[in-house]
C-alpha cells in the first residue's frame, strides 16, 4: 500500500478501524466481494457504501498523496453524485417486502458486463427486511459473485439475518458518532440553521444519539416537525415524570402501547429510560449536573424528590433488561405488557 492512511475515506467520520481495513483491501486488490455494514438508522451506512463504491473505481486510487476516494475523478463524481449505472441500490418495496423477485432481478443483472466502471457495486439497503426465502436465494451469488462484482449489505437488525448469510460476508459494525463529532459537523455545515443557539444545538446532539442522519433531520426540520421529533425524544422523560404520580398509570399504559413496534425504535426508547433513570441516580447520589440522556434539570429534581433511589435503580435495571429482550425474537406486545406491569409493581412496592 503506497497511500498514507491519513487519506483514507476522508469524508467519513470515526469508525476508523472499518475504514482502514476496507481501504487497505481495496488498495491491495483483496477486498472481499460481499460486505455487510451493520448499524443504527442514520449512522451513515448508505453513505459509507457509496464511498466504498467510489474507492473501488477511483481513477486515482493508486496515486500517492491522493485521498481514497479522491472525489475528483469522473468515476468518483458519477458514483458519489448517484449517477453511475454500475452502482445500484436494491431495497424493499413500498409495502415493506424484500422478496425473491428482487433477488432474481439482482442475479440477472449481476452477470451483465459493467457499463463504464471497472467494478459493479450492488447496495442492498435494509437487508434485514429481506425474507428468509429471499436470503436463501441470494446465498450462491453472495458466495460466488461474477468477476469484479461487489455486494454491500446494509443492515440494522442483525437478528433477522440468516446465519448462512452472515457466514458468507465480511461484517463491519458501525458505531454511533461521538457527541463532539456530531456537534462539529452541525457547526460546520448547519451553524446558521440552529439559530446559533447553544441550547438547541446541544438538544439536537443529544437527540441524534450519534446519528448524523437524525441530527440532520432535526436541524433541517420546520418548527412543527422539530417539535414532534423532540416530543418523541422526550417521551421517556415524560414517562418518568408520570411515574412520580400514581394516578397517571393509565396514561403510562397508553404511551407504552402506542410506541412503535419496530424493535430498534423500541430498544432506543427503553435505553433512553435507563439512561434518564441513571441520570437521576447520579443526581440523587452526588448532585452531579452532567447528564447522559437529555433530561431537563427540573425533571431530574422532580423525580429525585418523588422517587426513592431504590425505585429509580429498579426502573433502570428493568429498562435495560427490556431493551435486551426487545432485540431478540420476543413478542412485542407481550414485552410491552410485561414492562408496564414491571413499572407499576416498582411504583407500588
Amino acid at each position: 500500500m503506497s497511500k498514507s492512511t491519513l487519506n483514507l475515506f476522508p469524508q467519513l467520520l470515526e469508525n476508523n478501524e472499518a475504514k482502514r481495513r476496507i481501504a487497505v483491501d481495496i488498495l491491495n486488490g483483496t477486498l472481499f466481494h460481499s460486505i455487510m455494514l451493520v448499524g443504527a438508522d442514520g449512522v451513515g451506512k448508505r453513505f459509507f457504501a457509496y464511498q466504498i463504491a467510489a474507492a473501488l473505481n477511483c481513477e486515482k486510487k493508486n496515486d500517492d498523496g491522493m485521498p481514497l476516494p479522491c472525489g475528483e475523478c469522473a468515476s468518483c463524481k458519477k458514483i458519489l453524485g448517484g449517477h453511475s449505472l454500475d452502482v445500484m441500490v436494491f431495497d424493499r418495496e413500498e409495502n415493506g417486502s424484500f422478496g425473491v423477485d428482487k433477488v432474481r432481478e439482482l442475479r440477472e443483472d449481476a452477470v451483465v458486463t459493467s457499463n463504464e466502471l471497472d467494478s459493479k457495486v450492488y447496495i442492498l439497503d435494509d437487508f434485514h427486511y429481506m425474507t428468509h426465502q429471499a436470503q436463501n436465494a441470494a446465498l450462491k451469488i453472495l458466495e460466488e459473485p461474477p468477476k469484479n462484482v461487489y455486494f454491500i449489505l446494509l443492515c440494522r437488525d442483525i437478528q433477522n439475518v440468516l446465519e448462512t448469510v452472515i457466514s458468507r460476508v465480511i461484517r463491519f459494525d458501525l458505531r454511533p458518532l461521538s457527541e463532539d463529532s456530531v456537534r462539529r459537523f452541525l457547526d460546520a455545515n448547519y451553524g446558521g440553521e440552529t439559530g446559533k443557539s447553544v441550547e438547541k444545538t446541544n438538544e439536537i446532539v443529544k437527540f441524534s444519539r450519534g446519528s448524523l442522519g437524525c441530527a440532520i433531520d432535526a436541524v433541517t426540520a420546520d418548527s412543527e416537525r422539530y417539535g414532534e421529533l423532540i416530543d418523541e425524544y422526550r417521551m421517556p422523560e415524560k414517562v418518568l415524570s408520570l411515574l412520580t404520580k400514581r394516578s397517571e398509570k393509565l396514561q403510562i399504559i397508553d404511551i407504552i402501547n402506542g410506541l412503535s413496534k419496530d424493535r430498534q425504535s423500541l430498544a432506543a426508547f427503553f435505553s433512553d429510560i435507563e439512561c434518564a433513570a441513571r441520570d437521576i441516580i447520579a443526581y440523587k447520589s452526588s448532585r452531579d449536573a452532567s447528564r447522559e440522556y437529555y433530561i431537563t434539570e427540573d425533571s431530574v429534581m422532580e423525580a429525585s424528590m418523588s422517587l426513592p433511589l431504590r425505585k429509580v435503580y429498579m426502573i433502570a435495571v428493568l429498562s435495560g433488561e427490556t431493551r435486551e429482550q426487545c432485540l431478540r425474537n420476543t413478542n412485542i406486545q407481550l414485552l410491552k405488557d410485561k414492562y408496564v406491569s414491571g413499572l407499576i409493581k416498582i411504583i407500588n412496592s
